[in-house]
């Protein structure tokens, strides 16, 4: 009886100890990288549609009704600054096929962090920040052109442009010792 009490307690011990191991490598990670999302206005929906004879132009172009608005934050929220050598793949985010990137840019930043951002191609936008410390962060506004979706009798709610875009963003990158945005 003394013997299988024994090789019970013995192997609660290495299941509980193994469990401790896997949640510490799990959750013991050094950097973290958190968007904030701000705000998202498509900007005919949103600002123009009370006022039929307000335009909103962009370079000349009076601007199409699915042009969104998109603002956010990245912020190193980790222990560990973020050196370029850890980082393989900068922060990308990216968009269904039907959906594309305008234009993008890096408003306002922590004071010593040089961040910027390229658009790769029509749905993808890449962050570079250099050499990323612990507490720092970076805000950016980008325009979206968001797919036109017509209401009829049978989806009276239709999901507005801004909240679309919102919800299609993906977020991705190769940064050591980080988890998922």
């Amino acid at each position: 009886k003394q013997t299988i009490i024994a090789a019970f307690s013995i192997i609660v011990t290495v299941i509980l100890g193994l469990w401790a191991i896997v949640i510490a490598i799990r959750y013991n990670r050094n950097v973290k990288v958190t968007y904030a999302h701000e705000n998202a206005i498509a900007l005919t929906d949103d600002i123009t549609q009370n006022f039929p004879n307000l335009n909103i132009t962009y370079y000349g172009q009076t601007i199409s009704e699915n042009l969104v608005i998109l603002k956010g934050y990245f912020i190193n929220r980790g222990k560990k600054d973020i050196s370029q050598e850890m980082v393989e793949q900068q922060i990308t985010i990216s968009l269904p096929d039907n959906y594309e990137w305008v234009e993008c840019k890096v408003v306002e930043s922590s004071p010593s962090l040089r961040a910027s951002v390229t658009k790769i191609d029509k749905t993808k936008i890449s962050f570079d920040t250099g050499l990323w410390k612990s507490k720092e962060y970076m805000k950016f506004e980008a325009l979206a052109k968001v797919p036109v979706v017509i209401a009829d009798s049978d989806h009276l709610t239709v999901i507005r442009p801004a909240d679309r875009l919102r919800k299609s963003l993906s977020f991705t990158h190769r940064i050591a010792d980080s988890a998922k945005i």
